[in-house]
C-alpha cells in the first residue's frame, strides 16, 4: 500500500500496469510467499502469468526476482516508468522479550498449552502491529531514477 501510494500519489493504481522486482530468489526466506501477496494486489505475475488478449491485459513477466536488489522491492509503472523501491525491516517492531524462548519451546515440542497459546498471541500481536502500525517503523520508500 505504501509503495503504491508513492508510485501513484494522486491516482488509483492500475492492476497489470505495475512491474515488480523482488530483491532475492523465490526461495529466500519468506520472499516467495510475499511475492504471491504482491502479485495478487498488483496483478504482476511471473513467467506463468496471463499472456493477455490481443496485446492487452498481459500480466506475464511483470513479477521478477533479482538478488542484486538485496532485500528491496522495486515497483515500476509501465505507463510512465516511474519507480520506487521499498525496503522492509520487520525489526522496527521488535518481538516481545519472552517470544524467543516461547518459540523455541513451542517448535521444539516442549511448551505447555498455555505457553503455546501465549506464543501465538504474541506472534499475532506483532504481525498486527507491523500491518496496522506506523509504516515508517518497518518501511523505507525511495523514488529511483
Amino acid at each position: 500500500r505504501a509503495a503504491l501510494g508513492a508510485l501513484y500519489p494522486n491516482e488509483i493504481p492500475e492492476r497489470g500496469q505495475i512491474e515488480v522486482t523482488l530483491g532475492g530468489a523465490p526461495d529466500d526466506s519468506a520472499l516467495g510467499p510475499m511475492s504471491q501477496v504482491i502479485a495478487f494486489i498488483t496483478g504482476a505475475a511471473s513467467q506463468t502469468g496471463f499472456g493477455g488478449l490481443m496485446g492487452h491485459y498481459r500480466r506475464r513477466d511483470l513479477l521478477k526476482f533479482d538478488p542484486s536488489l538485496a532485500g528491496r522491492i522495486r515497483f515500476r509503472r509501465a505507463d510512465t516508468g516511474a519507480t520506487v523501491e521499498l525496503s522492509y525491516r520487520p525489526s522496527g517492531v521488535p518481538p516481545a522479550p519472552e517470544m524467543s524462548e516461547l518459540m523455541a519451546a513451542t517448535l521444539g515440542g516442549r511448551a505447555s498449552a498455555e505457553e503455546r497459546a501465549r506464543f501465538g498471541e504474541l506472534w499475532q500481536n506483532r504481525v498486527a502491529d507491523i500491518l496496522t502500525g506506523d509504516p515508517k517503523r518497518v518501511l523505507t520508500i525511495e523514488r529511483t531514477p
